[in-house]
């Protein structure tokens, strides 16, 4: 491998010039100026017409331009095109000054204008000033096209977001109809058996229904900085041990508790919300593994260098590509997978909000799709 001597890097690192100048003489006095003052001087041009091909052949940091060109075109109309065409800055270089050709110049919307004659320290401060103008004009358009692209997306998802909630009470709601109608209508008809799995039935989508508007308003109230904790001293393991075992009856052997914890363990803790995260990672696991090969494990670890707790919830599901990783936990991000339809795009933006307010974090690893997943929890230990 060639090693890049110190000249050669340094010529790297140099702004090309190119100078557009009509008469010969000083386009060279130009030149040999800006190679004085640390520049990269390109072949000078005459013409505005040769000008637009020398931008578009070299793509120069800069171009000087004088306003008297040879040619059709003058260094006006020449510096519209490249600042037009290829979002170069032009500097005008001229011996005139009278308020109409300053006028034309604007319109042109030039970087700097610099009057004949000057010495090298009026070039350098024009030339320093209009390239720092134009990379902070860079920097600008970028981030309004940054601003304007996040906007389209969050309205996208907005939509998307509405949408899946259309559809999340809608399937509930049809479900809680016809089987109210069945009662209301048959009820003499059915037997005892059949009257409580309609009753069964019914709560389970109204359950559904309940926790889907308690997700919207938590969302909401976060948004609007109303989200309030009641945090008390919990002892961690056995808040875990009792929320696996109401898990290990719903799953049975598709669900397993791993701790390797045998003393107590104090956390600063808001009870109802870090169970409301730990049910809508559990619910994510069930939705999107499928039911005959299912395996969903809660994995327990104290992190005593740290001083955390991790908790680890991995499945053997329909996985998550990676570029989504980090997406998922951004609000009205709703993701589709072979077992399950979009959601609504609220939980683990709500796990993320509620874990942040205490203190902690949670990650998700996957490697791909149909690889499973593993969301990751850490909590702080509390300080005796």
């Amino acid at each position: 491998m060639q090693i890049k001597t110190e000249s050669e890097s340094e010529i790297l690192s140099k702004k090309n010039i190119l100078v557009v100048e009509d008469e010969g003489i000083i386009a060279m006095d130009i030149r040999e100026r800006l190679v004085s003052l640390g520049y990269n001087a390109l072949d000078s041009v005459s013409s505005g017409e040769e000008a637009i091909k020398q931008v578009k052949l070299k793509q120069p940091d800069l171009v000087l331009m004088d306003i008297i060109l040879d040619g059709e075109m003058d260094g006006i109309e020449a510096a519209q095109h490249i600042r037009d065409q290829f979002n170069i800055p032009v500097a005008f270089i001229s011996a005139y000054a009278d308020e109409k050709i300053l006028e034309k110049a604007k319109a042109a919307e030039p970087f700097g204008y610099i009057l004949k004659p000057f010495d090298d320290r009026d070039l350098r401060v024009a030339i320093e000033v209009a390239l720092f103008k134009h990379e902070l004009e860079v920097k600008v358009k970028d981030r309004e096209k940054l601003v304007e692209k996040e906007k389209q997306d969050l309205e996208t998802r907005r939509r998307e977001f509405l949408e899946s909630v259309a559809h999340e009470l809608r399937s509930p709601l049809t479900t809680i109809k016809g089987f109210s109608e069945l009662l209301l209508k048959s009820q003499d008809k059915l037997s005892q058996a059949q009257q409580q799995r309609c009753s069964e039935l019914l709560f389970n989508n109204i359950s559904k229904l309940e926790k889907l508007i308690i997700d919207i308003s938590e969302l909401s109230r976060i948004e609007r900085g109303v989200f309030e904790l009641s945090k008390s001293k919990i002892e961690l393991t056995e808040f875990l041990s009792n929320n696996s075992a109401s898990y290990k009856l719903l799953l049975k052997d598709s669900f397993e508790f791993i701790s390797d914890i045998s003393t107590k363990v104090l956390v600063d803790l808001d009870e109802d919300r870090f169970h409301q995260v730990l049910s809508n990672l559990i619910d994510n696991a069930i939705k999107n593994t499928p039911v005959e090969e299912r395996k969903i494990i809660m994995e327990v670890k104290k992190l005593k260098k740290r001083k955390m707790i991790q908790i680890k919830i991995s499945d053997n599901g329909a996985g998550i590509e990676s570029k989504n990783l980090k997406l998922i936990f951004e609000p009205f991000v709703t993701l589709q997978t072979k077992y399950s339809s979009k959601g609504t795009g609220i939980g683990l933006s709500l796990c993320k909000n509620i874990l942040k307010r205490h203190d902690g974090s949670i990650t998700a690893e996957s490697k791909g799709l149909g690889k499973g997943s593993t969301f990751t929890i850490e909590l702080p230990i509390r300080r005796n």
